[in-house]
């Protein structure tokens, strides 16, 4: 039973194609503690190296001093089961492309099946990015 749910947000004039590297967005000092996202530090591993693992495969590079765009997520892995990827220009900071990914079941309890769940969530948020 497919329980996914996706939906995307994007800048319909921007040149994506202009886009070649990122970098993830620097946490912000003295942003609001969310303890049902921030404590979940294995589960957000898992996002940053899906995320890293799919731009790279679209052949995006990974550029901590000159990157193109920037990469955020918010995720409520436990309860919600919510997962929002952002992309922001690295010089503005105008927003570029939104996808937010939801599923309805029951999260999973187990680290292999929780995982295969992000990793899951990510390939099919991407595979929507670039937009075309």
């Amino acid at each position: 039973c497919e329980t996914l749910q996706l939906s995307f947000d994007y800048e319909a004039d921007m040149d994506f194609s202009a886009l070649d590297a990122y970098a993830w967005m620097p946490a912000q000092a003295g942003a609001p503690d969310d303890s049902e996202t921030q404590g979940d530090s294995q589960g957000h591993a898992w996002v940053i190296d899906a995320v890293d693992t799919e731009l790279a495969r679209k052949g995006y590079r990974l550029d901590r001093d000159a990157p193109d765009f920037l990469v955020s997520f918010e995720a409520s892995l436990e309860r919600q089961s919510t997962l929002s990827l952002l992309f922001t220009l690295a010089d503005s900071q105008r927003f570029l492309w939104r996808g937010t990914a939801h599923d309805k079941a029951y999260p999973a309890r187990n680290p292999a099946a929780e995982e295969k769940r992000i990793r899951t969530a990510v390939g099919r948020l991407l595979e929507q990015f670039p937009p075309l």
